[in-house]
């Protein structure tokens, strides 16, 4: 059985800037750089899993505002580049409840967690 890693560990909070608001140009060549991050982050979340084998990745920062427009791929993505995929069960994805301010919160918690296991 794998060893579950705490969420916090494995999330995974990704800040990219965006010419444009994501799906709103009319330039055909705007999706470029999109469709390179989905792929990438994919990839990413893959070898994070072969790594720490967690049940989920949470998905906060500045992409968790593009939602299913990144994720869909991402998550296909991520099936196929899973090491032993079909031999260990497959870590769900999904966006931050708490959206841009996960990481903030997460940080101040683990801090505040910190300070309480040395307190008491």
């Amino acid at each position: 059985m794998p060893v579950q890693v705490p969420l916090a560990v494995c999330s995974l909070g990704v800040r990219y800037g965006w010419p444009v608001p994501l799906g709103a140009s009319p330039d055909p060549t705007a999706g470029a750089p999109v469709a390179g991050v989905r792929t990438r982050l994919g990839v990413g979340i893959a070898n994070r899993a072969a790594a720490f084998d967690p049940g989920t990745f949470v998905i906060g920062g500045g992409l968790s505002a593009a939602g299913d427009l990144l994720l869909t791929s991402a998550r296909e993505t991520f099936k196929r580049q899973l090491t032993g995929r079909g031999y260990r069960p497959e870590a769900r994805i999904v966006v931050a409840q708490l959206g841009n301010d996960a990481g903030l919160i997460g940080a101040a918690d683990l801090a505040r967690w910190d300070v309480e296991s040395q307190v008491g």
